[in-house]
């Protein structure tokens, strides 16, 4: 007899005898240091003071172990708390409830029910079920569950795919070079995600709730990617942090839409990498880092910064990355480094009244420039007034029209054109209009325009400037809608096409160009 009823009111249980490898379905049982039961079910209430273990399955019940090294196996339903520290579950699955406390405890899988960490822990697979961490801890496999982390507490990731949730104001921390997956819908999680080493990459903006974004750490020996792939046009709000010093810290969109983001974008002394894969990233938000080596790098795709910066900087567009500036302070204060591959574009068809102003240019082999030219306006210009292109033809001074009616590069630094290679590809200035014809352009004359204007120019070995330029005129449309031809050169080299000339308001060098 192990309870008696009386008058429905009490319920008084009696202790159970313990049997090594018993399987009580009701009593009261104490475990015995070194102890241990086979499967508990029913009303069975098990406790121990001293290290004990539950070999078999607890399908109900209550069992309260708090000894140092106690171990249960699988936990299919009931209610079980383990507090000795050192504690290892087999499997938590079914309606079960499992709390865990102390330090070094293990869980092999997670796979439905409820676990409450309360004390540091390792867990090898989370698959299903809910997982409350109010204390740091340890996952090896992501795959499921529906996870909240508390505020302060960190739980570390090494890999996984998971269309769970997350909720709460923790740290999820993602270490290991492998990739951890997250698909679900996050919008409880206001924590930060961390991807200290390796990917994290979210299917959907969502499943990156509201939390800020760091890539990497200060020490990190592996590169940090936060990979985008949702379908589809998608906007990311989070503030994302680049800290990794010697390895890559990257965003990159694989999604099948243009990746917006609207959050900071801070790399104070380290390097942020832009990757926009197929359909491009827009920058919204603003570019931080004060410190010097705040690089930002353009490394494939489109990317459009459209905010107003002032990061340190460099900037690098390299490989085959396209950088539309379509702000006048879109690259910060540093240098831009356009490199064999590279293109800089200055604003848009929609925003050609642009001068893009930074701390220099750097160019060189088969890189490219591209502007836009809107309008062209000759209203109180003299023929040859103030030109030094070319004096064989008419030509119409348009310097002042920079930034007004046609996008132009200014810098008060220096224009670096020491890393071109003589007899390579040139550097080519592409010119665009951003209209089906652009009103006032006429076949007849030629039109000096002022494309760029630096405080000095670094030719380094190389002796004349405009050997390193081609133009290309292609995407430029006249008054009437044709497109501009060669014969417009009448035959000219590009020494006659492109001039360099001082001007008196500082020692500035402006190259122009005469199309």
């Amino acid at each position: 007899m192990t309870g008696v009823e009386t008058a429905g009111k009490y319920t008084i249980k009696v202790a159970a005898p313990f049997t090594e490898g018993g399987n009580p379905t009701s009593g009261t049982i104490t475990i015995p240091n070194g102890g241990s039961l086979g499967n508990i079910s029913g009303t069975a209430t098990v406790t121990s003071t001293a290290p004990a273990s539950v070999t078999g399955t607890i399908s109900g019940g209550t069992v309260t172990l708090s000894g140092s090294g106690s171990s249960v196996n699988s936990v299919a339903a009931g209610n079980v708390t383990l507090s000795g520290g050192s504690s290892s579950v087999t499997e938590v699955k079914g309606t079960a409830t499992v709390e865990i406390s102390g330090t070094g405890n293990t869980v092999a899988e997670v796979k439905g029910g409820t676990l409450d960490i309360k004390g540091e822990t390792v867990v090898t697979t989370i698959s299903s079920g809910t997982v409350n961490v109010n204390s740091n801890a340890t996952v090896t496999n992501l795959n499921g569950g529906d996870l909240t982390l508390a505020a302060d507490k960190i739980l570390t990731v090494e890999t996984g795919s998971s269309a769970g949730t997350l909720a709460g104001s923790g740290t999820l921390a993602k270490t290991g070079n492998g990739i951890l997956e997250l698909s679900g819908n996050n919008s409880d999680f206001s924590g930060s995600i961390n991807a200290n080493a390796g990917t994290v990459k979210v299917t959907t903006a969502a499943a990156l709730g509201s939390a800020s974004v760091t890539l990497g750490t200060a020490a990190g020996a592996s590169d940090a990617k936060l990979q985008i792939a949702a379908t589809g046009a998608t906007e990311v709000t989070a503030n994302i942090s680049a800290t990794n010093t010697t390895s890559a810290n990257v965003v990159e969109n694989s999604g099948t839409g243009t990746l917006t983001l609207s959050g900071s974008l801070t790399k104070n002394g380290t390097v942020l990498t832009l990757a926009g894969g197929s359909n491009g990233i827009n920058v919204t938000g603003n570019i931080v880092g004060a410190n010097a080596g705040s690089d930002l790098v353009v490394d494939s795709g489109v990317i459009t910064v459209s905010s107003s910066n002032s990061y340190n900087g460099p900037t690098f567009i390299e490989n085959t990355g396209t950088l539309i500036a379509n702000n006048a302070s879109a690259t910060g204060a540093g240098i831009v480094n356009v490199e064999n591959g590279g293109t800089l574009q200055v604003g848009t068809a929609n925003n050609y009244a642009l001068t893009l102003t930074t701390g220099g240019f750097a160019l060189t082999n088969g890189s490219t420039i591209r502007v836009f030219v809107g309008s062209v306006d000759i209203t109180g210009l003299t023929v040859n007034s103030g030109s030094n292109i070319d004096t064989r033809y008419a030509h119409y001074d348009l310097t002042n029209s920079a930034g007004v009616t046609y996008s132009t590069l200014l810098t008060s630094g220096s224009l670096d054109l020491s890393g071109f290679v003589a007899g390579g590809e040139k550097i080519t200035i592409e010119v665009v209009s951003a209209n089906a014809n652009t009103e006032g352009l006429l076949f007849d004359p030629f039109y000096d325009f002022k494309f760029l204007q630096a405080g000095s120019v670094n030719l380094g070995a190389n002796a004349n400037l405009t050997d390193l330029f081609t133009i290309d005129t292609t995407g430029l449309k006249y008054a009437t809608g044709s497109n501009s031809v060669a014969a417009q050169y009448n035959g000219q080299s590009l020494s006659d096409l492109i001039k360099v000339c001082t001007v008196t308001n500082g020692g500035s060098t402006v190259l122009m160009m005469s199309i």
